[in-house]
């Protein structure tokens, strides 16, 4: 497993899209105004994996806490959480994330709410 970085500084949007070609991708589709506020998300946890991608680290976070669900007004997400949902579904690999073994309670705590919004990716809900 790759180390991770304890409290590590976060990155602004700009410097994501140095890094990220996820981030990038995602802007194209669907606004550099939802990718922001998915790594505001990602800043919830600040002892969060940092495996493959940033904002997959970022959307890891974002799934578990039910930003894109619960909290989706409250966050101001410009994108619906079907098409957050579905975009997530088709361009986030989470491999790397589900095998390995993450930082503190991340997984643990949330692991039901993370199967849940995969599921109800692949049913396209």
């Amino acid at each position: 497993m790759p180390a991770v970085v304890a409290h590590p500084v976060e990155l602004t949007p700009a410097d994501v899209a140095q890094i990220s070609p996820l981030y990038n991708a995602f802007v194209a589709e669907l606004g550099e105004h939802d990718a922001a506020i998915i790594l505001h998300c990602g800043g919830h946890r600040k002892d969060r994996a940092r495996l493959t991608d940033y904002l997959t680290d970022c959307v890891i976070v974002a799934i578990s806490y039910e930003c894109f669900t619960t909290f989706h007004a409250n966050h101001g997400f410009a994108n619906p959480t079907n098409v957050l949902r579905s975009w997530i579904n088709t361009n986030v690999d989470f491999s790397a994330y589900t095998a390995a073994e993450l930082p503190g309670d991340m997984m643990d705590a949330y692991k039901k709410t993370f199967k849940a919004f995969l599921s109800e990716s692949t049913q396209g809900g």
